[in-house]
């Protein structure tokens, strides 16, 4: 077997030895390398680092997200719609409704009397907006599929 560098060949030969030099201080799990002792680590510290970019869940392994992804989101890859407002991605036009009226109190479904949806989403162009005063394809369609009756067209 051929290795590209002397280290290479020292951390190999460290997998057959059984020698780990790398211990974790909560629970002195030990590893024979360091990017396995910090991923394990955040087994004690809870955090979730890698998201989902369709639903945003979290997950502490990357390849536990890659799964989840994979898994749970077929055939929706090309299909995540993006938050002109923050670039919060959902995998439904329906969803990223839902999320409007959570998280930036838009209700894009009951408009009526009373109802500001059109003019917090008409704010909501203006912060989508690039500092030249275009916007991007994405967030142009987003809108226009979002408002009901809206029509966002392009200069």
């Amino acid at each position: 077997m051929k290795f590209s560098n002397g280290a290479n060949m020292r951390r190999h030969k460290m997998r057959h030895t059984g020698v780990k030099p790398y211990e974790c201080r909560v629970c002195q799990k030990r590893f024979f390398r360091k990017d396995h002792l910090a991923e394990h680590f955040t087994t004690h510290t809870k955090s979730l680092p890698y998201h989902c970019p369709i639903c945003n869940r979290g997950f502490q392994r990357q390849i536990a997200m890659r799964a989840h992804f994979q898994n749970e989101h077929v055939g929706q890859h090309d299909l995540v719609k993006t938050c002109p407002l923050c670039s919060y991605r959902a995998p439904t036009m329906k969803s990223l409704r839902v999320h409007f009226f959570n998280r930036h109190g838009i209700d894009l479904d009951n408009p009526g009397p009373g109802n500001n949806s059109v003019s917090l989403l008409a704010a909501g162009i203006a912060n989508a907006a690039y500092s030249d005063g275009t916007m991007d394809a994405s967030a142009i369609s987003a809108l226009s599929a979002l408002g009901s009756g809206l029509s966002v067209s392009v200069a």
